[in-house]
């Protein structure tokens, strides 16, 4: 309202903010505790292009590190069964290439899931993936 100070105004707003959540239920995304990994982690995307290197295929899509920010960025990406053939993820700890080369991957090793196409209307392949994803973390 006119003449009203900054600090009237964001009092003024808070108060209707909070009427707002008590009536409807709602909450603010930034004001909910969320429950940290114990790791960050970084899920890649790889869609193999011949006219690049393996390397320039790679796709960082996101760094998660709480178990929220997973199941969001989990619900957001297309499921395995929806990427074209010879595409993949990867889910690797933050600050660790996708790559044998990197040190940290020396004693590594990698979970491969290779379904026909005929075995993909008798499996649950989201259930396979989510199994998957979730022994990893």
């Amino acid at each position: 309202m006119a003449g009203e100070t900054d600090e009237e105004v964001e009092r003024r707003r808070g108060s209707a903010e909070q009427n707002h959540t008590e009536q409807y239920g709602i909450v603010d995304p930034d004001r909910i505790i969320k429950n940290p990994l114990q790791f960050q982690w970084t899920l890649w995307y790889q869609e193999p292009d011949k006219n690049k290197s393996w390397g320039d295929n790679l796709n960082e899509v996101a760094t998660v590190g709480t178990v929220e920010d997973f199941w969001r960025l989990y619900n957001q990406i297309r499921s395995p069964s929806d990427l074209k053939t010879g595409c993949d993820y990867s889910m690797f700890k933050q600050g660790i290439h996708t790559m044998w080369e990197d040190e940290k991957n020396f004693r590594g090793g990698r979970w491969v899931i290779n379904v026909l196409q005929q075995q993909r209307q008798e499996r649950d392949e989201i259930a396979i993936w989510t199994s998957t994803v979730m022994r990893k973390l």
